[in-house]
């Protein structure tokens, strides 16, 4: 049943709608052109799925958004994993925000990299390894853990820095 809901959204179900942008306003007449690679245009499909779930993964996109944002400007607060968890949660509830996102003129690029490449660039690691080690000097100094918790957490968050450095920074040349 399932799969035949889906078929039937996927093919059926499918309609031009304009693009919200902060760089220009899609045209009336690229919307009504019907052509989905005209400049402003998406073409969206109607995912499968009770409604309320996608109210819950638009929330989860929208809340992930407002979070990546603060990051921007907040230094503890990271950017990266909040913007790919806006892109995951809009890819389950709507297309034409999913697409809005990886267009964005200052937020796009780290996802495209990701989503595309699998690529951090290195500012972002750089921004990455003196969050983890600033985290980790407040919290050894100002708690009073035994040696076990701090080194487990040593461990953790190494582990983490290594994988964080150990991504490619740019695409491979085509």
């Amino acid at each position: 049943m399932y799969r035949r809901r889906f078929e039937a959204a996927r093919s059926a179900d499918v309609s031009i709608l304009p693009l919200p942008t902060l760089a220009a306003p899609c045209s009336r007449q690229a919307v009504q052109s019907g052509n989905p690679t005209d400049r402003g245009t998406v073409a969206m499909t109607h995912l499968p799925g009770s409604r309320p779930g996608r109210w819950v993964f638009l929330g989860i996109g929208w809340t992930s958004v407002g979070l990546g944002c603060l990051g921007l400007v907040l230094p503890l607060l990271p950017t990266t994993p909040f913007l790919l968890l806006a892109a995951w949660a809009f890819g389950r509830s709507s297309t034409r925000w999913q697409h809005w996102l990886r267009r964005h003129p200052r937020l796009g690029p780290l996802i495209r990299g990701w989503e595309d490449h699998r690529v951090i660039p290195p500012w972002a690691k750089g921004a990455a390894s003196a969050a983890i080690a600033g985290s980790f000097a407040w919290l050894t100094v100002s708690r009073d853990w035994p040696l076990w918790v701090d080194a487990v957490m040593a461990a953790i968050l190494g582990c983490v820095l290594v994988w964080i450095v150990s991504r490619p920074s740019r695409p491979p040349a085509p």
